[in-house]
Parts: structure tokens; sequence; C-alpha cells
């Protein structure tokens, strides 16, 4: 079948302990271009892929280098332009949220639950947010603790790769420079009850990480839980100071 072509990225960047970041182009207008990350984890020579973007052969090379691509993850309902690609290709596992919805012909076989019996990286875990349009958040415990997410959070401490273009488009949407946010257009898109939502975030921030690499923005590398409960707590107000127990190990 036919799939979107390869957009402009960089190379396969080493984060640390098996952990790899390539960061993308994604044109949403004329002129208006932003990031976006695919994180890779290598683990005893098998690869999993979260939030797809499609490499080049060039790129494609140098995953190969790392390993057998076994697992997709798509953490995010509006993150699936390479997803078909990446099953065709390759043939991995492909892990979603329940009740989210794929590009055809594309099923999930792996749920992202957070009580899964088995995840695709041991002592990964899974923090599932309460908001209709399906999104979840995963802890790896690599680096001292990385959190990974798709929309819920953006890191825009350096807003490199925006153009100028978007980067005045964020302006006028609600986002304001900060070394985490939570995105005031995915909340508009995904919840009504924020209060639920707020809870989920309390849930996450529990989580021992020290690190997060989100769908858009640097990679945050030490601080980031801080940096995340400011951002939270900046569009919520202060958490709960209840909540359920931490997701699954």
């Amino acid at each position: 079948m036919d799939h979107p072509r390869t957009l402009p990225h960089g190379p396969l960047r080493l984060v640390g302990d098996g952990v790899y970041v390539v960061t993308g182009e994604m044109h949403i207008a004329p002129l208006v271009r932003i990031p976006r990350n695919m994180v890779v984890i290598a683990d005893e020579g098998e690869l999993t892929l979260v939030n797809a973007v499609r490499l080049s052969d060039a790129g494609e090379a140098e995953l190969a280098r790392l390993g057998t691509v076994r697992h997709l993850v798509k953490l995010g309902a509006f993150h699936d332009r390479d997803d078909p690609y990446y099953v065709e290709r390759f043939a991995p596992r492909f892990w979603a949220v329940p009740g989210a919805s794929h590009r055809e012909p594309l099923t999930a076989d792996g749920d992202l639950m957070e009580d899964a019996p088995r995840l695709p990286i041991p002592r990964m875990r899974v923090v599932r947010f309460s908001v209709r349009r399906p999104e979840a958040a995963l802890f790896v415990p690599r680096l001292g603790g990385l959190l990974v997410t798709c929309d819920c959070l953006h890191t825009l401490g350096t807003m490199g790769g925006y153009s100028r273009a978007a980067r005045a488009g964020l302006w006028m949407l609600g986002f304001r420079r900060a070394p985490v946010v939570v995105p005031p257009t995915w909340l508009r898109a995904v919840t009504d009850d924020r209060a639920a939502l707020a809870r989920d975030f309390a849930r996450a921030l529990e989580l021992p990480f020290d690190n997060l690499i989100a769908g858009h923005g640097e990679p945050l590398l030490g601080g980031a839980k801080e940096a995340a409960r400011a951002a939270v707590e900046r569009t919520f107000g202060e958490l709960p100071s209840e909540t359920s127990e931490p997701a699954n190990t």
C-alpha cells in the first residue's frame, strides 16, 4: 500500500542506556514547521519504537544496526501518520491504548493498560489518561527514570525545531514558553473533565522519573519531574493530595 512520504529528520541520537531519539519535521501549513520525536529503546537486540516517525533509507540502515524492530507503541491519537508503514515494513507487535482508532488497515495486538501482565520493556509502566481521544504516558526504568509522552506534555524550553511562523502560531493558541507545558490545544480537544485528568497527571507524577522525552520538543534530561509538576499545576492548580495506586510494574 502507499504510505506518506518520508519527511526531513535528524540522526538517531543516543540519550543513554539504550535509549535513542530521532527528531523529524512535521509541516502543518506553509511556513509552519514543528518537530516531532520518535523514541527508540534497545533491549537485548530488540527495538521498541514509540511515536513513529518514518526514516529515510539511511536512517533505517542506522536503525537496523541497533537491532530488530519488535514493538511499535502508539501513545496518542494524533500521532499515527507513520504507523501503517512500520507495521508493513517490520511486522512488529503494535501496542496502543484500548479504544484508540487507527489508520486502515491497522488493529492493535497489544494493549497499553496499567495492569497489563506484559509490556514491551521489562519494568515499563503505563499511565492512561481519562480523555476522549485515548492517550497514555510510559515510564521506562532507564537513565534514572524516563517518562515518554505524546501530546499530553510538550517540552518548550528551547523551541528548537519550530519555525518562526509556528512559534507565532503557538503563542496565539495559548502556548507559553516553559521547560514543560500541558498543551492548551490538546486539552481543549480531549476533555471536558479537568478534575479527572488532573488526577491522571498526579498519578504520572508519582512515577520515579527525572527525564522526559515528549512527542514535541527537545528531550529534558534532569529535573523533568519538577518541571512537569509545575506545568500541571499551572494548568490545573494544586494537585489532589490522594491518588490511586501507582501504575503496573
